[in-house]
């Protein structure tokens, strides 16, 4: 029972601990400081773009796809229409997609609704991580700074009121974990539901997701075994062989059936769109791998943390180790276990990690777990240290210089260079609809569009269905026929250089209008 008691009743005499409910009211203070100073209340009404543009027009072209009448769960659509014409394509589970393209219906198309809702989700997984830590430590002020750290990620924080669905995994990882920790001191059997529930649902929405499931499964496992007590100690539970193959069974399965699902879905329409399979390590040369340690180097100054909590991220580690008696054995294995799943998916998914920070989201609950272990090791081996006025001040000034470095990495995020290209090149398409509807090209149109090199960001700003210049269209007339062999029946083109392209000179010939910087011209097809 040593294992139960630690985490029920360890550091009672730390310094100043306020009841439940003053702790809770210093959680959300401190939390409404942080999303007003990072201006989280402002982006919320931005429009899609900014860093990862690309990936969140695909998120929000396949929630439109669900407000379209007639529209079914398990068949994805997209405004881009892929190789066959039909824009199917899926990758994540599309809960999300489908309640809020529902939602649309009745509401008409709106981002802040899904932003909103995005941002609901993620603040009910920081209240979970703030109640699961306080559970462990009885401290209230400690699990919210321990909380707190983790919105002053840039990348937690950009992508907070985000439309990828990275986020809602990572906020259901952190409601599974507040789950495991009240099954773990109560032994209730509705707890060990909800956890698995949540885990599992995390895993269907990102399948990285589910580290935090293989986990507890691999730590489950071994406690069934003839050496759970030189591996575990004393473990939470002992499940019987029948009953955790089941169980196994029961929450993998679901995750494994939906993304098979998806793979096959993609391949029988010619999708290229998402990445269903692996993309290892192993299949790059040297001077790839040195560039996608370059990018990952730039993400630890800029995007994961400010570099200033590397040192405490370090000192906890140290103190995990150096102090390991004094945690359960079965949570050093289960630390163990996930920082060995994370550095697999990190080598599975290695090419991402070069430009896509977000494949690391929904592992980031690694942080504030490392920091838990070493706040309840220490306090168990110096039960007075985390409540002096010291360690209270270096933690504030800690917050204070990592919540200035995102609020200055998030302007450059929704600001920086990297959006002004379509910022201004396609702006005017946001607007262009109503001109569109008077000039004959209705939202039954297939247009082509030039030069967008993402798959839905203009096509989703103008809101019709088409093909962009993904794969180098513009320049291949092999590519231009087969897709008016599909149907095109408008070419719109937000680049005057482009026009005097001798590829698109037999196009042409039949302009309907120009509203700002875009030229549309009239191919013919079938909503002629």
């Amino acid at each position: 029972m040593a294992g139960r008691r630690t985490l029920a009743h360890l550091g009672r005499r730390s310094g100043w601990h306020p009841g439940p409910r003053s702790s809770l009211v210093l959680f959300l203070v401190l939390m409404s400081l942080l999303v007003v100073f990072l201006g989280l209340h402002r982006t919320m009404r931005l429009p899609m773009g900014g860093h990862h543009a690309w990936r969140q027009a695909d998120c929000l072209s396949l929630t439109a796809g669900y407000q379209e009448a007639g529209s079914t769960f398990h068949e994805g659509h997209m405004h881009y229409l892929g190789n066959d014409g039909s824009g199917a394509s899926m990758s994540d589970f599309p809960l999300l997609y489908w309640g809020v393209g529902h939602l649309w219906r009745t509401t008409g198309r709106s981002e802040l609704s899904y932003r909103l809702l995005v941002f609901v989700i993620f603040l009910i997984g920081q209240l979970s991580l703030f109640l699961a830590v306080r559970r462990v430590l009885q401290d209230g002020v400690l699990a919210a700074w321990i909380a707190a750290f983790l919105i002053t990620s840039p990348m937690v924080a950009y992508y907070a009121n985000n439309f990828l669905m990275n986020m809602p995994a990572l906020s259901l990882v952190l409601v599974g974990w507040y789950a495991l920790v009240r099954a773990v001191q109560g032994q209730s059997r509705g707890w060990w539901v909800a956890m698995l529930g949540s885990f599992v649902l995390a895993g269907l929405m990102k399948p990285t997701a589910a580290l935090s499931l293989l986990g507890g499964l691999g730590v489950a496992f071994l406690a069934g075994t003839r050496w759970r007590n030189t591996l575990l100690g004393d473990p939470p539970v002992r499940p019987r062989p029948v009953g955790l193959l089941l169980v196994a069974i029961g929450c993998l399965l679901p995750i494994m059936a939906w993304y098979v699902y998806a793979d096959h879905y993609n391949a029988s329409h010619a999708s290229g769109v998402f990445l269903t399979g692996i993309s290892p390590a192993w299949e790059l040369d040297r001077q790839a791998i040195g560039r996608v340690f370059e990018g990952i180097r730039v993400h630890l100054r800029n995007d994961y943390f400010r570099p200033a909590l590397y040192p405490l991220f370090a000192l906890a580690l140290v103190a995990v180790a150096g102090l390991h008696r004094e945690l359960p054995r079965w949570s050093l294995v289960l630390l163990g276990t996930l920082i060995a799943g994370a550095l697999t998916i990190m080598l599975l998914f290695f090419p991402a990690w070069e430009d896509h920070d977000y494949y690391s989201l929904d592992q980031v609950f690694l942080a504030p777990l490392l920091l838990t272990m070493a706040a309840l090791a220490v306090r168990r081996r110096w039960p007075g240290m985390l409540g002096r006025a010291w360690v209270q001040l270096v933690l504030l000034a800690l917050l204070v210089h990592s919540a200035d470095h995102t609020r200055r990495r998030l302007i450059d995020r929704h600001e920086g260079w990297r959006s002004r290209p379509y910022d201004v090149q396609f702006a005017a398409l946001m607007e262009i609809g109503p001109w569109l509807d008077e000039h004959g090209v209705s939202d039954r149109a297939r247009v082509i569009l030039l030069p967008d090199r993402s798959f839905n960001i203009g096509l989703y700003r103008m809101d019709r269905k088409g093909w962009s210049d993904f794969g180098g269209l513009s320049q291949d007339p092999a590519k231009l026929a087969h897709c008016l062999d599909l149907g095109t029946t408008h070419l719109v083109v937000c680049n005057d250089t482009l026009l005097r392209s001798p590829v698109l000179a037999p196009y042409l010939d039949h302009p309907v209008g120009t509203y700002r910087n875009v030229h549309v011209f009239e191919l013919g097809g079938p909503d002629r």
